[in-house]
């Protein structure tokens, strides 16, 4: 054979050695699990009515990720774990715990430190809304009650993208955030008619905002205003999912 041609096919086949060396879009499911932690401490734990007892009770349930890439597992997790250890922890003049068990130690031992001593319960649970192979969203929710009158009902959703792992945001969703509020306002009051019944309306020293939870399904983006985002504790929570025919051109292309 020419030495030249040779010397060709070499360079080809060393090529497309290199070639299979390079890293390679995730475009498959992730595997989701979720782990769950359960205790309580005190007196009165099997009576079902607070706050009568003096019981602290703890429930939770949040994901993880195994088989994405290293940056996406480690986002997820420390995103779960930021958000559940500043519903558990109380606030002290301590330094905050740096994981969920140390957050889960923290609230017994202020429970116990409670003089009145009253019931203390804290549950949340996880779901997936989106897993596709290129987006992952996590909706983690629940309720929290220490020492109020209500059981103040609570959640975090997020959407990442799978093969970067970065947690994506509005301006990742859409072209102009003015423009998504005026939309987000109408499916908000479309979602809520007894609100407008009640005389509800947005006053202008308190403009409407996008919620701080949010994101991707497969048939939109998902958004979810707690309790005192948008009004009084009476209100409650407003849920409601804004289709991708609604935004139009203002979505950007991700999906």
């Amino acid at each position: 054979m020419n030495k030249s041609l040779c010397w060709i096919i070499g360079l080809i086949l060393l090529r497309g050695t290199f070639c299979t060396d390079e890293p390679k879009i995730l475009t498959s499911l992730v595997e989701t699990s979720s782990v769950k932690l359960e205790r309580t401490s005190g007196a009165g734990c099997n009576l079902s009515t607070l706050p009568q007892n003096k019981c602290a009770k703890i429930k939770l349930s949040w994901p993880m990720i195994r088989g994405g890439n290293n940056l996406l597992n480690e986002n997820v997790a420390k995103w779960v774990n930021a958000y559940i250890i500043s519903e558990v922890a109380q606030e002290t003049d301590a330094a905050p715990p740096t994981s969920i068990q140390a957050a889960v130690d923290t609230f017994f031992q202020n429970h116990q430190q409670e003089p009145q001593w009253t019931a203390w319960v804290i549950e949340l649970s996880d779901s997936i809304l989106l897993n596709d192979g290129k987006y992952l969203t996590i909706l983690i929710e629940g309720s929290v009650f220490t020492t109020g009158v209500h059981h103040l009902p609570t959640a975090a959703v997020a959407t990442f993208d799978i093969p970067t792992g970065k947690k994506l945001t509005w301006d990742d969703f859409v072209k102009n955030k003015a423009t998504l509020k005026k939309k987000m306002a109408k499916a908000f009051l479309a979602k809520r008619p007894d609100l407008i019944k009640d005389g509800f309306h947005f006053r202008n020293a308190e403009p409407f905002d996008l919620p701080v939870n949010y994101g991707l399904t497969s048939n939109g983006i998902y958004c979810r205003y707690l309790v005192y985002e948008i009004g009084p504790h009476s209100m409650g929570e407003t849920t409601f999912v804004l289709p991708f025919s609604d935004l139009g051109t203002l979505s950007k292309t991700i999906k």
